[in-house]
Protein backbone atom coordinates (compact mmCIF):
# COMPACT_ATOMS: atom_id res chain seq x y z
CA UNK A 1 0.00 0.00 0.00
CA UNK A 2 3.01 2.32 0.41
CA UNK A 3 3.13 3.13 -3.31
CA UNK A 4 -0.34 4.63 -3.38
CA UNK A 5 -1.23 8.30 -3.12
CA UNK A 6 -1.86 9.20 0.52
CA UNK A 7 -4.40 11.98 -0.10
CA UNK A 8 -8.12 11.39 0.14
CA UNK A 9 -9.18 10.57 -3.41
CA UNK A 10 -12.80 11.47 -4.27
CA UNK A 11 -15.22 8.74 -5.37
CA UNK A 12 -14.40 7.51 -8.88
CA UNK A 13 -16.74 6.28 -11.60
CA UNK A 14 -14.97 4.08 -14.14
CA UNK A 15 -16.95 3.72 -17.38
CA UNK A 16 -15.87 0.74 -19.48
CA UNK A 17 -17.00 -1.41 -22.40
CA UNK A 18 -14.86 -3.74 -24.50
CA UNK A 19 -11.28 -2.40 -24.53
CA UNK A 20 -9.18 -4.52 -22.20
CA UNK A 21 -5.80 -3.01 -23.08
CA UNK A 22 -6.86 0.57 -22.37
CA UNK A 23 -8.71 -0.58 -19.25
CA UNK A 24 -5.51 -2.12 -17.88
CA UNK A 25 -3.64 1.18 -18.15
CA UNK A 26 -6.38 3.51 -16.91
CA UNK A 27 -7.35 1.12 -14.09
CA UNK A 28 -3.75 1.09 -12.86
CA UNK A 29 -3.88 4.87 -12.47
CA UNK A 30 -7.08 4.54 -10.43
CA UNK A 31 -5.51 1.73 -8.41
CA UNK A 32 -2.60 4.01 -7.50
CA UNK A 33 -5.04 6.72 -6.40
CA UNK A 34 -6.97 4.16 -4.29
CA UNK A 35 -10.39 5.84 -3.98
CA UNK A 36 -12.39 4.75 -0.94
CA UNK A 37 -15.49 4.54 -3.16
CA UNK A 38 -15.09 2.92 -6.55
CA UNK A 39 -17.95 2.66 -9.04
CA UNK A 40 -17.73 0.58 -12.21
CA UNK A 41 -20.25 0.95 -15.04
CA UNK A 42 -20.04 -1.34 -18.07
CA UNK A 43 -22.23 -1.31 -21.16
CA UNK A 44 -23.43 -4.66 -22.46
CA UNK A 45 -22.26 -6.46 -25.61
CA UNK A 46 -23.85 -5.87 -29.01
CA UNK A 47 -25.78 -8.82 -30.42
CA UNK A 48 -24.36 -8.06 -33.86
CA UNK A 49 -20.72 -8.48 -32.76
CA UNK A 50 -19.56 -12.06 -32.49
CA UNK A 51 -17.42 -12.72 -29.42
CA UNK A 52 -18.09 -9.33 -27.84
CA UNK A 53 -19.88 -10.86 -24.86
CA UNK A 54 -16.71 -12.69 -23.88
CA UNK A 55 -14.57 -9.58 -24.41
CA UNK A 56 -16.87 -7.47 -22.23
CA UNK A 57 -16.78 -10.11 -19.52
CA UNK A 58 -12.98 -10.21 -19.61
CA UNK A 59 -12.91 -6.44 -19.00
CA UNK A 60 -15.20 -6.75 -16.00
CA UNK A 61 -13.30 -9.71 -14.60
CA UNK A 62 -9.96 -7.95 -14.93
CA UNK A 63 -11.09 -4.93 -12.92
CA UNK A 64 -12.75 -6.92 -10.15
CA UNK A 65 -9.81 -9.28 -9.84
CA UNK A 66 -7.28 -6.46 -9.49
CA UNK A 67 -8.92 -4.30 -6.82
CA UNK A 68 -6.36 -4.74 -4.05
CA UNK A 69 -7.00 -1.72 -1.84
CA UNK A 70 -9.64 -1.23 0.81
CA UNK A 71 -12.67 0.39 -0.80
CA UNK A 72 -16.41 0.20 -1.28
CA UNK A 73 -17.10 -1.22 -4.73
CA UNK A 74 -20.36 -0.79 -6.59
CA UNK A 75 -21.03 -2.11 -10.09
CA UNK A 76 -23.57 -1.47 -12.80
CA UNK A 77 -23.09 -4.12 -15.47
CA UNK A 78 -25.52 -4.04 -18.38
CA UNK A 79 -26.61 -7.31 -19.97
CA UNK A 80 -27.72 -5.61 -23.20
CA UNK A 81 -26.00 -2.87 -25.13
CA UNK A 82 -27.40 0.58 -24.48
CA UNK A 83 -25.06 2.56 -26.74
CA UNK A 84 -22.88 5.51 -25.83
CA UNK A 85 -25.64 8.07 -25.25
CA UNK A 86 -27.70 6.07 -22.77
CA UNK A 87 -24.97 3.90 -21.26
CA UNK A 88 -22.71 6.76 -20.21
CA UNK A 89 -25.37 9.30 -19.21
CA UNK A 90 -27.31 6.77 -17.13
CA UNK A 91 -24.06 5.61 -15.49
CA UNK A 92 -23.35 9.18 -14.41
CA UNK A 93 -26.97 9.50 -13.21
CA UNK A 94 -26.39 6.40 -11.07
CA UNK A 95 -23.06 7.70 -9.77
CA UNK A 96 -24.50 11.03 -8.61
CA UNK A 97 -27.48 9.31 -7.04
CA UNK A 98 -24.94 7.64 -4.75
CA UNK A 99 -22.42 10.43 -4.10
CA UNK A 100 -22.45 14.22 -3.81
CA UNK A 101 -19.30 14.71 -5.86
CA UNK A 102 -16.69 12.72 -7.69
CA UNK A 103 -14.48 11.90 -10.67
CA UNK A 104 -15.60 10.36 -13.96
CA UNK A 105 -13.11 8.44 -16.09
CA UNK A 106 -13.83 6.49 -19.25
CA UNK A 107 -11.61 3.55 -20.08
CA UNK A 108 -9.51 5.38 -22.69
CA UNK A 109 -8.66 8.30 -20.40
CA UNK A 110 -5.31 7.89 -18.67
CA UNK A 111 -4.87 10.36 -15.80
CA UNK A 112 -1.53 11.36 -14.37
CA UNK A 113 -1.23 11.14 -10.59
CA UNK A 114 -1.67 14.91 -10.15
CA UNK A 115 -5.12 14.74 -11.72
CA UNK A 116 -6.58 13.16 -8.59
CA UNK A 117 -4.96 15.72 -6.29
CA UNK A 118 -6.14 18.59 -8.48
CA UNK A 119 -9.70 17.21 -8.83
CA UNK A 120 -10.02 16.63 -5.10
CA UNK A 121 -8.84 20.16 -4.31
CA UNK A 122 -11.10 21.76 -6.94
CA UNK A 123 -14.14 19.78 -5.80
CA UNK A 124 -13.59 21.05 -2.28
CA UNK A 125 -12.77 24.64 -3.23
CA UNK A 126 -15.84 25.16 -5.46
CA UNK A 127 -18.18 22.81 -3.61
CA UNK A 128 -20.53 25.58 -2.51
CA UNK A 129 -20.26 27.72 -5.65
CA UNK A 130 -23.22 26.81 -7.89
CA UNK A 131 -21.79 28.75 -10.81
CA UNK A 132 -18.95 26.22 -11.15
CA UNK A 133 -20.37 23.05 -12.69
CA UNK A 134 -17.47 21.09 -14.15
CA UNK A 135 -13.77 20.44 -13.55
CA UNK A 136 -11.73 19.67 -16.67
CA UNK A 137 -8.81 17.27 -16.56
CA UNK A 138 -7.59 17.55 -20.13
CA UNK A 139 -6.88 20.74 -22.03
CA UNK A 140 -5.94 21.57 -25.59
CA UNK A 141 -2.66 23.22 -24.66
CA UNK A 142 -0.95 24.35 -21.48
CA UNK A 143 -1.90 27.85 -20.43
CA UNK A 144 -0.92 30.23 -17.64
CA UNK A 145 -3.24 33.27 -17.42
CA UNK A 146 -2.04 33.99 -13.89
CA UNK A 147 1.21 32.52 -12.59
CA UNK A 148 -0.30 32.43 -9.10
CA UNK A 149 -3.25 30.22 -10.09
CA UNK A 150 -3.30 26.55 -11.04
CA UNK A 151 -6.47 26.83 -13.13
CA UNK A 152 -8.74 29.22 -14.99
CA UNK A 153 -12.41 29.72 -15.78
CA UNK A 154 -13.64 28.40 -19.06
CA UNK A 155 -16.94 27.58 -20.82
CA UNK A 156 -16.28 24.25 -22.55
CA UNK A 157 -16.63 20.97 -20.70
CA UNK A 158 -13.91 18.51 -21.73
CA UNK A 159 -14.81 14.95 -20.80
CA UNK A 160 -11.50 13.09 -21.15
CA UNK A 161 -11.33 12.81 -17.37
CA UNK A 162 -13.37 15.24 -15.30
CA UNK A 163 -15.16 15.84 -12.00
CA UNK A 164 -18.38 17.43 -10.85
CA UNK A 165 -21.09 17.55 -8.21
CA UNK A 166 -24.62 16.18 -7.90
CA UNK A 167 -25.89 19.75 -7.63
CA UNK A 168 -24.58 20.47 -11.12
CA UNK A 169 -25.47 17.18 -12.79
CA UNK A 170 -29.12 17.57 -11.76
CA UNK A 171 -29.33 20.32 -14.41
CA UNK A 172 -28.43 17.78 -17.11
CA UNK A 173 -30.99 16.32 -19.51
CA UNK A 174 -29.73 13.77 -22.01
CA UNK A 175 -32.70 14.59 -24.29
CA UNK A 176 -32.28 18.39 -23.95
CA UNK A 177 -36.05 18.78 -23.91
CA UNK A 178 -35.81 22.50 -23.12
CA UNK A 179 -33.66 23.23 -26.18
CA UNK A 180 -34.57 26.17 -28.40
CA UNK A 181 -32.30 27.76 -31.01
CA UNK A 182 -32.62 31.14 -29.36
CA UNK A 183 -30.85 29.87 -26.23
CA UNK A 184 -27.60 29.39 -28.09
CA UNK A 185 -27.81 32.88 -29.58
CA UNK A 186 -28.20 34.11 -25.99
CA UNK A 187 -25.07 32.15 -25.01
CA UNK A 188 -23.08 33.53 -27.96
CA UNK A 189 -24.58 37.00 -28.54
CA UNK A 190 -21.46 38.19 -30.38
CA UNK A 191 -20.77 35.03 -32.36
CA UNK A 192 -23.77 34.07 -34.47
CA UNK A 193 -21.72 31.55 -36.44
CA UNK A 194 -20.86 29.54 -33.33
CA UNK A 195 -24.42 29.82 -32.02
CA UNK A 196 -25.72 28.48 -35.32
CA UNK A 197 -23.21 25.64 -35.25
CA UNK A 198 -24.24 24.62 -31.74
CA UNK A 199 -27.86 24.67 -32.85
CA UNK A 200 -26.89 22.34 -35.67
CA UNK A 201 -25.04 20.00 -33.30
CA UNK A 202 -27.84 19.84 -30.75
CA UNK A 203 -30.46 19.30 -33.44
CA UNK A 204 -28.39 16.38 -34.75
CA UNK A 205 -28.24 14.92 -31.23
CA UNK A 206 -31.99 15.31 -30.71
CA UNK A 207 -32.80 13.77 -34.09
CA UNK A 208 -30.35 10.93 -33.55
CA UNK A 209 -28.28 11.52 -36.66
CA UNK A 210 -25.45 9.03 -37.33
CA UNK A 211 -22.38 9.91 -35.31
CA UNK A 212 -24.33 11.86 -32.69
CA UNK A 213 -25.41 9.00 -30.41
CA UNK A 214 -23.62 10.68 -27.56
CA UNK A 215 -24.17 12.34 -24.18
CA UNK A 216 -21.49 15.02 -23.86
CA UNK A 217 -22.82 17.80 -26.10
CA UNK A 218 -25.87 17.88 -23.83
CA UNK A 219 -23.65 18.42 -20.79
CA UNK A 220 -21.87 21.37 -22.39
CA UNK A 221 -25.31 22.75 -23.32
CA UNK A 222 -26.51 22.43 -19.71
CA UNK A 223 -23.48 24.34 -18.46
CA UNK A 224 -23.82 27.07 -21.05
CA UNK A 225 -27.55 27.74 -20.71
CA UNK A 226 -27.26 27.77 -16.92
CA UNK A 227 -24.47 30.34 -17.14
CA UNK A 228 -22.11 27.88 -15.55
CA UNK A 229 -18.34 27.71 -15.59
CA UNK A 230 -15.79 25.00 -16.03
CA UNK A 231 -12.46 24.99 -14.23
CA UNK A 232 -9.50 24.03 -16.39
CA UNK A 233 -6.00 23.20 -15.13
CA UNK A 234 -3.06 25.16 -16.48
CA UNK A 235 -1.39 21.86 -17.42
CA UNK A 236 -2.84 18.88 -19.25
CA UNK A 237 -3.54 16.05 -16.80
CA UNK A 238 -5.18 13.42 -19.02
CA UNK A 239 -3.89 11.46 -21.98
CA UNK A 240 -6.47 9.85 -24.25
CA UNK A 241 -5.13 6.42 -25.17
CA UNK A 242 -8.04 5.38 -27.39
CA UNK A 243 -8.14 4.83 -31.13
CA UNK A 244 -8.95 7.50 -33.71
CA UNK A 245 -11.90 9.60 -32.63
CA UNK A 246 -13.88 11.64 -35.11
CA UNK A 247 -17.55 12.45 -34.82
CA UNK A 248 -19.70 12.88 -37.93
CA UNK A 249 -18.63 16.18 -39.46
CA UNK A 250 -16.86 17.42 -36.34
CA UNK A 251 -13.20 18.34 -36.21
CA UNK A 252 -10.66 15.54 -36.21
CA UNK A 253 -8.92 15.25 -32.83
CA UNK A 254 -6.63 12.36 -33.73
CA UNK A 255 -3.52 14.48 -33.22
CA UNK A 256 -4.60 15.11 -29.61
CA UNK A 257 -4.66 11.41 -28.72
CA UNK A 258 -1.83 10.43 -26.42
CA UNK A 259 -1.12 14.02 -25.44
CA UNK A 260 1.63 14.41 -22.86
CA UNK A 261 0.64 15.12 -19.27
CA UNK A 262 2.40 17.45 -16.85
CA UNK A 263 2.78 17.92 -13.10
CA UNK A 264 0.79 20.63 -11.36
CA UNK A 265 2.28 23.17 -8.93
CA UNK A 266 2.83 21.82 -5.44
CA UNK A 267 0.48 24.45 -4.03
CA UNK A 268 -2.88 24.59 -5.80
CA UNK A 269 -4.29 28.11 -5.81
CA UNK A 270 -7.65 28.39 -7.56
CA UNK A 271 -9.03 31.53 -9.20
CA UNK A 272 -12.07 33.36 -7.90
CA UNK A 273 -12.62 36.10 -10.50
CA UNK A 274 -14.93 35.10 -13.35
CA UNK A 275 -13.27 37.00 -16.19
CA UNK A 276 -13.32 34.92 -19.35
CA UNK A 277 -9.61 35.42 -19.97
CA UNK A 278 -8.71 32.47 -22.21
CA UNK A 279 -11.05 33.48 -25.03
CA UNK A 280 -8.48 32.58 -27.68
CA UNK A 281 -8.23 29.05 -26.27
CA UNK A 282 -12.02 28.76 -26.43
CA UNK A 283 -11.92 29.87 -30.04
CA UNK A 284 -9.17 27.35 -30.73
CA UNK A 285 -11.21 24.57 -29.15
CA UNK A 286 -14.22 25.54 -31.23
CA UNK A 287 -12.16 25.42 -34.41
CA UNK A 288 -10.61 22.09 -33.43
CA UNK A 289 -13.57 20.20 -31.99
CA UNK A 290 -16.87 21.74 -32.98
CA UNK A 291 -16.63 23.68 -36.20
CA UNK A 292 -18.03 21.79 -39.18
CA UNK A 293 -15.36 20.45 -41.48
CA UNK A 294 -15.50 21.38 -45.13
CA UNK A 295 -16.67 18.87 -47.72
CA UNK A 296 -13.16 17.79 -48.78
CA UNK A 297 -12.13 17.12 -45.17
CA UNK A 298 -15.28 15.08 -44.56
CA UNK A 299 -14.66 12.97 -47.68
CA UNK A 300 -11.04 12.34 -46.67
CA UNK A 301 -12.12 11.34 -43.17
CA UNK A 302 -14.74 8.93 -44.50
CA UNK A 303 -12.34 7.31 -46.95
CA UNK A 304 -9.78 6.96 -44.15
CA UNK A 305 -12.35 5.22 -41.97
CA UNK A 306 -13.30 2.83 -44.77
CA UNK A 307 -9.70 1.79 -45.38
CA UNK A 308 -9.00 1.48 -41.64
CA UNK A 309 -11.98 -0.80 -41.17
CA UNK A 310 -13.94 1.61 -38.96
CA UNK A 311 -16.74 1.77 -41.54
Amino acid sequence: MSNKIQQQTPPVLFVVFNRLETVKRSFEAIRQAAPAQFFIAADGPRDSRSGEKEICQSVRNYILEHIDWECEVKVRFQEKNLGCKVAVSSAIDWFFSEVEEGIILEDDCLPCKDFFRYAAAALEFYRDDPSVMHINGNILRNYAPDKNCCAYFYRYAHVWGWASWRRAWKLYDVDVKDFTPQKMFDVFPDDRQQAARWNEILTAVIEGEPGFNTWDFQWTYAIMVNKGWCISPIRNLISNIGAEQTTHDMGNVTDLLGSKTFDMPEILNFPIARENEPLEIENEVYRKFYRKRNLISRIIAKVSKIFSGVL
